[in-house]
């Protein structure tokens, strides 16, 4: 599913687990570990996750809606011309 030393395997191996950490991770962060692990977000959606940080707290979802938008208007488009 995903190779070893990808982004995938280092989002994963940065979620608190175990008895030794008092923090739980968000269910965010869980749902998120749950489709890398099933292979629904490949490493791009790692790659652009690790490009968010405080100065941009939305990166991601800003990412994600000009895809969504973008990709709407493309079938849209090919639609029409076909």
């Amino acid at each position: 599913m995903w190779r070893r030393g990808s982004a995938q395997e280092a989002f994963l191996f940065k979620i608190p687990c175990g008895p030794s950490n008092q923090k739980r991770p968000s269910p965010v962060i869980l749902a998120i570990a749950k489709l890398v692990t099933k292979g629904y977000l490949d490493e791009q959606f790692i790659q652009i996750e690790m490009l968010q940080d405080e100065t941009s707290p939305n990166f991601v979802e800003d990412v994600l809606m000009l895809f969504l938008r973008d990709s709407t208007k493309l079938v849209n488009d090919i639609e029409q011309t076909l």
